[in-house]
C-alpha cells in the first residue's frame, strides 16, 4: 500500500545522492547554459542533502494524466536509465523550466539530482537557486577597493526559491512535494504548470486530519501521558494551534501540543507523535490552517462514565475546572473525577 507520509527521519538520515548536475538560468536568454558535469566536495554533497531534506517539508501534489504528462515521462526516463539519460534529460527539464518562467525568473542555477532513500526508492529533486550579488574587496596600504563578482550563488538555504521532490513509483500517495520560499502554502501557477500537478489535499482537509491524528494518538497513548493530562487536552491544543497560526509547521505544532515538564517523557511523546503525523501524511506538509473546517462536534470533548454521567466541554479540561485522571485511584480502584465551579444551573 502506498504511504501517505513524506520522508521519514530514517529516510532523511540515509538519503544518498547518486547523480548531480546544474544548468545556468539567465532570464534574458532563450535557453539555459548547459553543463556536462559538476564536481562536488563532501561538504557540498552534505549541503545539497540538507536541501533535499528541506524540500520534503512542502505541499503534496499529484501528476495530472500520467499517460500524457511530459514531466512524469521525463523523470521516469531519468530514473529508469540514469547512466544514459540523466544529463541529457536534465537539459530538457531546465529548458522547460525557463520557458514556463519567462518574466518570472531571476538569474541563477537550476539544480537537478537523483537520490535514493532507505528502501532504495529513487527520487528526483529539483532546486532553483538565485544568483547573489557578491562584492570582492582587496586592501593595499589600508585602502580598500571592491569589485562585483557575477554568476555566483551561495550555499545558503535561503537562496533556494523553488524546490520539488518527485516520485514516479507507487511508494507514496503523493507524486511531488513542492514549495516556494516566498509564496505561502501553495506554489505559483507557473511552477504548478511546469510540474503538471494539482494539490493532493486542500488546507481544510489537512487541518481536520492534523487535529484528528492528535486526538487518536492521545487516546491510544493515554497510559503514557502525565497523570494530570486528559487526552482531550492534546486535541484542544491542536485546535488552538490552528486558531493562532497562519502557516502549519510540523515542529511548532508538535511543540505546542506536547506540554510536559518531564524531559524524558516529553522527548518520548514528541517522537511518538511525530511518527503518527508521518504515518498520516501530515508531518512535513505546509498549509494555511483552517480552524473553521472543524465542526462543533469535532471541537467538543465528551466523556461518559459507567453510571451514564456525560461531561461535555470545549478547550482544555483544567481551564474549565475539570480534572479527569488517566489512572484509577489506588484507594478504591475508581476514577476520581473533579469538577470545580462557581455555580450549578439546572438546564433540564
Amino acid at each position: 500500500m502506498a504511504k501517505e507520509a513524506v520522508l521519514t527521519s530514517i529516510d532523511k538520515e540515509n538519503l544518498c545522492i547518486k547523480n548531480f548536475i546544474f544548468h545556468i538560468i539567465i532570464a534574458d536568454e532563450e535557453t539555459p547554459k548547459f553543463l556536462d558535469k559538476v564536481v562536488l566536495t563532501e561538504d557540498q554533497k552534505q549541503f545539497f542533502r540538507d536541501r533535499a531534506i528541506d524540500a520534503s517539508m512542502g505541499t503534496q501534489y499529484v501528476f495530472t494524466d500520467k499517460e500524457s504528462n511530459t514531466m512524469f515521462q521525463l523523470v521516469n526516463e531519468i530514473i529508469t536509465a540514469p547512466e544514459t539519460n540523466f544529463v541529457s534529460k536534465s537539459r530538457n527539464l531546465a529548458s522547460d523550466f525557463l520557458s514556463y518562467h519567462k518574466g518570472n525568473v531571476n538569474d541563477g542555477v537550476f539544480v537537478i539530482f537523483l537520490v535514493e532513500i532507505t528502501d532504495g526508492t529513487p527520487l528526483l529533486i529539483m532546486l532553483k537557486i538565485d544568483h547573489k550579488r557578491v562584492l570582492h574587496y582587496t586592501v593595499k596600504k589600508n585602502i580598500a577597493s571592491m569589485e562585483e563578482i557575477i554568476d555566483t550563488f551561495t550555499e545558503d538555504p535561503k537562496a533556494i526559491q523553488k524546490a520539488a521532490i518527485i516520485d514516479v513509483s507507487e511508494t507514496y500517495e503523493w507524486d511531488v512535494l513542492a514549495f516556494e520560499r516566498n509564496h505561502g502554502d501553495i506554489i505559483a501557477d507557473y511552477f504548478k504548470n511546469y510540474l503538471r500537478v494539482v494539490e493532493r489535499d486542500d488546507a481544510s482537509r489537512l487541518s481536520k486530519k492534523a487535529v484528528v491524528a492528535v486526538r487518536d494518538w492521545a487516546l491510544s497513548n493515554s497510559n503514557d501521558l502525565p497523570e494530570n493530562e486528559d487526552p482531550s487536552n492534546y486535541k484542544s491544543r491542536a485546535i488552538e494551534y490552528m486558531n493562532t497560526h497562519d502557516r502549519f509547521d510540523t515542529d511548532e505544532y508538535i511543540n505546542m501540543v506536547v506540554k510536559d515538564e518531564n524531559y524524558e517523557r516529553k522527548k518520548s511523546l514528541t517522537s511518538s507523535l511525530r511518527l503518527c503525523l508521518e504515518e498520516n501524511g501530515i508531518a512535513g506538509q505546509v498549509f494555511i490552517p483552517k480552524p473553521n473546517s472543524l465542526t462543533p462536534k469535532q471541537k467538543k470533548n465528551i466523556r461518559k462514565t459507567a453510571e451514564g454521567v456525560i461531561i461535555e466541554w470545549n478547550g482544555e479540561a483544567n481551564n474549565h475546572g475539570i480534572s479527569i485522571p488517566t489512572h484509577r485511584d489506588q484507594s478504591d480502584k475508581m476514577f476520581h473525577i473533579i469538577i470545580k465551579t462557581t455555580n450549578i444551573e439546572n438546564v433540564s
